[in-house]
């Protein structure tokens, strides 16, 4: 029985280590557009890179989908479009193995051939990586506490 293609990046992302880059590429169109908040790439090769670095500078990893959700419509180009929410946690040796937990979801298209087209990531950088950073975290954590919404 043959995997929904959707099902089958998931799954890849899910346990994503070096030996799965090529097989997670396989899952993308040669012009996929890949997008979150350090990064708006597009093409498979720069798709690629962008793996490549995050195996570089994350360690022990783990990365789950916790929800999936169609849409309805499709695109203009015959693209289905589904959404996920998503945990990320690893540790930071660049940064004194600082531990990383963020949420987030993105925003996956999908083509009539099986191959993913977009990859559109939104998660809060600020709150889930700067204000864990030295230095300029107690910043971040300062303009958040300014700007945050006060109830009396």
């Amino acid at each position: 029985m043959k995997q929904d293609p959707l099902e089958r990046y998931l799954s890849i992302l899910e346990s994503f280590d070096r030996t799965k880059l090529s097989d997670l590429c396989a899952c993308v169109s040669e012009d996929v557009q890949f997008v979150d908040p350090f990064n708006n790439v597009q093409g498979r090769c720069a798709y690629k890179a962008i793996f490549l670095d995050m195996l570089k500078h994350l360690e022990n990893h783990r990365f789950r989908v916790t929800a999936l959700a169609w849409t309805d419509n499709e695109l203009d180009d015959g693209d289905k479009v589904a959404f996920i929410k998503w945990e990320l946690q690893a540790k930071l040796p660049q940064l004194s193995n600082i531990k990383w937990d963020v949420s987030g979801c993105s925003e996956l298209r999908v083509s009539s051939a099986g191959l993913i087209t977009a990859h559109f990531d939104y998660w809060d950088a600020s709150q889930s990586l700067y204000e864990k950073l030295p230095f300029i975290g107690w910043l971040f954590r300062f303009l958040r506490q300014r700007l945050e919404t006060r109830q009396k």
